[in-house]
């Protein structure tokens, strides 16, 4: 559910980038790739998180708001800020799976893309399939609990 709207925020992000580049070249646009983090919208939200949701998410764990903001004020004023902001391995990976037409940062960032995409996308595979095992289990608990 939240990939979609997710998709939609990096692309505009991607248009605003080239929007601004010659009427405003020393406005950065970032686009962050936070982990869930341990607020209380995320304990509220928690309370209402299907099962299914909760066993998806669980893996990454919770992040701490604090960390999470100083990393993402400490990137937005670097003197050459990167367009993706991440802050762990997962936020990491899904930023260069996702590169497509997106801005580039630095030399080391293209080469990590050109490179790795390929195992990246091997890794993806699995996680992908890792994710529909555990939605087809809940739904066979589900059906089985409604006597189907």
């Amino acid at each position: 559910l939240t990939s979609k709207p997710k998709c939609a925020i990096r692309g505009f992000a991607e248009c605003m980038c080239y929007e601004l580049l010659t009427s405003k070249p020393n406005l950065h646009i970032q686009v962050a790739y936070p982990a869930d983090t341990k607020t209380p919208g995320y304990e509220e939200e928690s309370k209402m998180m299907p099962p299914i949701t909760k066993a998806l998410s669980e893996t990454a764990g919770l992040a701490d708001p604090a960390d999470t903001g100083r990393a993402m004020v400490h990137a937005a004023f670097q003197s050459h800020p990167k367009f993706a902001v991440y802050f762990n391995i997962d936020g990491w990976a899904l930023s260069n799976l996702s590169a497509g037409f997106g801005p580039v940062s630095n030399l080391s960032d293209a080469m990590v893309q050109i490179s790795l995409l390929p195992l990246f996308r091997w890794i993806a595979l699995f996680v992908q399939n890792d994710f529909y095992n555990t939605i087809r289990r809940f739904a066979k608990k589900d059906k089985t609990q409604k006597g189907d």
